[in-house]
C-alpha cells in the first residue's frame, strides 16, 4: 500500500517536471543532449576495447572455441529451444 503511493507521488512529480516547470537544465548551462565530459571518459577505454578486441575477434573465437567441448544438440533439447523461443516472442507480443 505505502509502495503504490510513493509511486504515484514519483509518478506525478516526473510528469509534473517534464511537462509543467521550466526548464531546469538552462540554470546550469546544459544541455540535456548533450554528451557531458565525464561520460565521454569513461566511454573511452570501453572504446578503445572495442575496437582491439575486433581486430582479434578471429583469433579469440578460435581459443574460446579450442577450450570448451564440442556439443551437438539432440532433437529434444531442440524442440525444447523451439518451444522457449516461440513462448518468449508470445509473452513479448501479448504484454506490448
Amino acid at each position: 500500500m505505502v509502495d503504490s503511493r510513493i509511486n504515484s507521488i514519483y509518478s506525478f512529480r516526473q510528469v509534473f517536471l517534464t511537462f509543467h516547470s521550466d526548464e531546469r537544465y538552462k540554470k546550469f548551462g546544459l544541455h540535456p543532449h548533450e554528451v557531458q565530459k565525464y561520460v565521454l571518459y569513461a566511454m573511452l577505454p570501453l572504446a578503445i576495447l572495442a575496437i582491439v578486441f575486433g581486430w582479434y575477434s578471429e583469433q579469440f573465437k578460435e581459443f574460446v572455441t579450442m577450450l570448451l567441448p564440442s556439443y551437438e544438440m539432440s532433437k529434444e533439447t531442440h524442440h525444447a529451444v523451439l518451444f522457449l523461443i516461440i513462448a518468449t516472442l508470445g509473452i513479448a507480443f501479448v504484454v506490448s
